[in-house]
């Protein structure tokens, strides 16, 4: 999770963008990629809305000492329209406190994991993908937009979510995750 706060934080700063920009900015973005999320039409498409939203978690946290996540899951999610809205409004009452905060990013984590993926390596997957974009900030939408020209999609990574997929029986009946052995 450090390396992935790091490269968030990395981002944020090559592309002069503050986290109290973030924070402003919050609901509307978060309500951009639930919609992704509720419109999804495979897993791979709820998986990067997922991840969208963490990294608006994350870039909107008033830390970065987000480690203590590991412990917040796994743990089933029974109702996850219900426990993310839930916890949005949980995560805006409370001025981005730590741990609403932290909750948010763990129930995020725990329906990657539901829906068979390794969350920390679709969040890997997620901010090469965003890194690869080149685009400008607008206040004018309160958010970062890419820039959609045809040199600049030619840059463009494309989150690759298959090799992060889990494996959840394998032939001798155990259960096991596969791991990309690859860069992340």
């Amino acid at each position: 999770m450090e390396q992935i706060v790091n490269n968030l934080s990395q981002w944020r700063k090559d592309r002069n963008i503050t986290k109290d920009m973030q924070r402003e900015n919050f609901l509307t973005l978060i309500q951009e990629e639930l919609k992704e999320y509720y419109e999804a039409k495979n897993v791979e498409e709820k998986i990067d809305a997922l991840c969208d939203m963490a990294v608006i978690t994350i870039n909107s946290s008033r830390t970065d000492s987000l480690y203590p996540l590991s412990h917040l899951y796994p743990r089933e999610v029974t109702n996850p329209n219900t426990e993310l809205g839930v916890q949005i409004d949980k995560v805006i009452s409370s001025d981005f406190d730590d741990t609403e905060t932290l909750n948010l990013l763990a129930l995020i984590a725990n329906l990657v994991e539901g829906l068979g993926y390794d969350f920390l390596l679709a969040m890997h997957e997620t901010v090469k993908e965003i890194a690869s974009r080149r685009g400008a900030w607008s206040e004018e939408k309160g958010k970062w937009i890419k820039d959609t020209s045809e040199v600049a999609k030619k840059m463009w990574y494309k989150a690759n979510y298959k090799k992060c997929r889990r494996i959840e029986k394998d032939w001798d009946g155990y259960t096991t995750i596969t791991r990309y052995k690859g860069e992340i």
